[in-house]
C-alpha cells in the first residue's frame, strides 16, 4: 500500500514526531484510539470494492472520530497517482449543461475571474459557454483538456496553482506515516470527491467546532483537523480533499463524483445517507456515540437488521493500531 516516489512531501518517519492534542490539552503522543481511527479510514479506503459495505463503529463519547476516520481515507487517497477529479469534472460540466442549460460556472485563470453560462447547441467533447455582463457576448469552448481552468458556481475548484495548495504538507506526510504511505505533491493541488464526511445534524458550525478542538503538530507545523480535513466551506481558497453531506439540509456540496466513502456522525446523519440516492452505492461507515438516548440508539439498531435481507455479516477489517477496548464494530456487506 505504500508508494515511494520523489514527489513526495514527508518522510514516513515522520510520524515518529507527530503530536496531538484536544483542546486546551498538552501536546502528546498519539492515543491509541486516535491512531485506530486514523489507520481505520486508510484500510477502509483501500478495501474490496466490489459490493458495498455499511459498518456501525460505536464509542463511548461524543468525540471527533468520524473526521479522523476520513482523515486516515483522505490520506491515503493523497498517496495514489489518480486519486482526483479530474477526469470527472469535465463530464460534470457537460452533465450540468445537458440538464439545466443555464449553468453559471466561474472562470480561473491567469488570476480572472468571469461567469459564464451555458451556450446555444452542445457538441460531443465540448461545451460552449457565454459570458456573462460582457459587452461583447464573449463565446468559449471547455473541452476535457481545459475544464481544470473552470469552476462549477459554489464549489471547489478541480485543481489550483502550486503556492495555492494545501498548506501543512508535512502534518499530512506525518499523519500518512502512521499508514506507512507517503503523500505525493501534485495531489495537494487537486480536489477528490471519493470520501465524503457526513455532517452531524446540528449543522456545519457543530461539527467544524469539534473538529476544530483536534489539533496536531510535526517539526514545527500545527494544524486542527477541521483545517486538514479541507471541506470546502471550511477551507474556501484551495482545494477540497474531502466533501461534506449536510444531514440537517440533506444536501452535498458538490456533485463532481459519487463518494467512494461516506463517514457520518451521529445516528440521524447515518439514517439520512442510507436514503440519499447519491450515496446507493457508496460504502457507509458510521460512527455513533453510545451516550445517544436508547430510542436513537435502537433506530440505528433497527435499520442494520432491516438489510438483513440484502446483506450478510462480515469480519471487521483488521486495522495495524488495534481496535480499542472501549470501541465496538459491526460490519455488513451486500449479498452477492
Amino acid at each position: 500500500m505504500s508508494v515511494i516516489s520523489e514527489l513526495a512531501v514527508a518522510a514516513v518517519d515522520s510520524c515518529d514526531l507527530l503530536e496531538y492534542a484536544e483542546g486546551e490539552t498538552a501536546w502528546r503522543t498519539i492515543p491509541n484510539w486516535v491512531r485506530f481511527m486514523i489507520c481505520l479510514g486508510a484500510v477502509w479506503s483501500a478495501g474490496p470494492k466490489d459490493r458495498r459495505r455499511i459498518a456501525l463503529v460505536t464509542t463511548p463519547c461524543d468525540s471527533s472520530a468520524a473526521g479522523l476516520i476520513c482523515l486516515g481515507a483522505m490520506c491515503r487517497r493523497l498517496s495514489l497517482a489518480d486519486a482526483n477529479d479530474q477526469a470527472a469534472h469535465f463530464t460534470r460540466i457537460e452533465s450540468l449543461v445537458t440538464e439545466r442549460n443555464q449553468t453559471v460556472v466561474l472562470r480561473r485563470l491567469g488570476g480572472r475571474r468571469a461567469r459564464f453560462v451555458a451556450d446555444g447547441e452542445q457538441e460531443p467533447g465540448m461545451v460552449w459557454v457565454r459570458q456573462l455582463d460582457s459587452r461583447h457576448s464573449t463565446r468559449q469552448t471547455i473541452t476535457p483538456h481545459t475544464a481544470g481552468n473552470w469552476t462549477v458556481d459554489g464549489e471547489p475548484p478541480v485543481g489550483i496553482q502550486d503556492g495555492l495548495a494545501l498548506p501543512k504538507a508535512p502534518l499530512y506526510g506525518g499523519i500518512s506515516g502512521l499508514m506507512s504511505l507517503e503523500v505525493l505533491k501534485r495531489n495537494l493541488s487537486l480536489s477528490d470527491s471519493a470520501v465524503c464526511l457526513g455532517g452531524r445534524s446540528l449543522g456545519q458550525a457543530a461539527a467544524r467546532e469539534m473538529f476544530a478542538g483536534t489539533r496536531f503538530r510535526v517539526r514545527g507545523a500545527e494544524s486542527d483537523l477541521a483545517t486538514l480535513l479541507s471541506v470546502h466551506q471550511w477551507s474556501p481558497g484551495s482545494v477540497s480533499r474531502v466533501s461534506y453531506f449536510n444531514s440537517r439540509t440533506r444536501e452535498l456540496d458538490r456533485q463532481t463524483r459519487k463518494p467512494e466513502l461516506v463517514v457520518t456522525e451521529g445516528d440521524a446523519a447515518f439514517l439520512r445517507a442510507l436514503e440519499q440516492e447519491e450515496f446507493r452505492n457508496s460504502d457507509i461507515l458510521a460512527v455513533v456515540p453510545r451516550t445517544l438516548d436508547r430510542d436513537a440508539l435502537e433506530a440505528v439498531g433497527s435499520k442494520l437488521a432491516s438489510l438483513s435481507q440484502w446483506y450478510q455479516r462480515e469480519e471487521f477489517p483488521k486495522v495495524p493500531a488495534g481496535m480499542p477496548r472501549s470501541v465496538s464494530a459491526t460490519v455488513i456487506r451486500k449479498r452477492n
